[in-house]
């Protein structure tokens, strides 16, 4: 089985909109101007961020 990896940011492709920390289910996604700060110690890898960003800025 293949373990879970963090999500990846495409900081290129990221519209800024929020949706990945609006949907994080344990508040592990923070977005401050035009930064996006993941919480490794908080994320529990559901990838719920990668499933809803609309231009695919998280992989």
């Amino acid at each position: 089985m293949e373990e879970k990896r963090f999500p990846e940011f495409k900081s290129d492709l990221c519209a800024y909109c929020g949706a990945c920390v609006a949907v994080c289910p344990v508040l592990a996604l923070d977005l401050k101007e035009t930064k996006l700060f993941l919480d490794k110690n908080k994320c529990i890898k559901c990838m719920s961020c990668t499933k809803i960003c609309p231009v695919g800025a998280l992989k």
